[in-house]
């Protein structure tokens, strides 16, 4: 599990570091950046999953748009619960998005990293099994 975490958050550091160490241990890698413009230099297709931290929220919608724009990665919102909601509910009109709320915790992380990936797969298996638009338009 190759995890992005875009945040500066220490606490959402250690967290997502320590699921990384005790459920991927020999499978699992995190990389996380302080700034969220730094996720355009990296090859987004190398991630299971993007953690973005809802303190950036000034450049979250945009950064995250952008983010859906070129991949279909599951995308994981962390929302500070005393921050306006309506933020995180334009972060969640974005598909394949899901939140936690601050302060992280572990099993709820893992769980939900978990859940994203398995949907993820599923979601790709059936894309591989339907039929190409051309296909189909060749069949009339």
């Amino acid at each position: 599990m190759n995890i992005l975490a875009v945040t500066d958050d220490h606490q959402c550091i250690a967290v997502i570091s320590t699921a990384i160490h005790l459920r991927w241990p020999n499978s699992g890698e995190a990389i996380f950046l302080s700034e969220p413009e730094q996720a355009f230099n990296l090859d987004l297709k190398e991630f299971d999953t993007i953690i973005f931290d809802g303190m950036f929220k000034d450049l979250a919608v945009y950064v995250i748009n952008s983010i859906r724009k070129l991949s279909v990665i599951p995308l994981l919102y962390l929302a500070d619960p005393s921050e306006d909601q309506m933020d995180t509910a334009e972060i969640l009109a974005f598909e394949k998005t899901d939140y936690l709320f601050k302060p992280l915790q572990l099993g709820d992380l893992i769980s939900v990293i978990e859940a994203n990936a398995q949907c993820n797969e599923e979601m790709l298996s059936l894309h591989a099994w339907l039929p190409s638009p051309n296909k189909v338009e060749s069949c009339n």
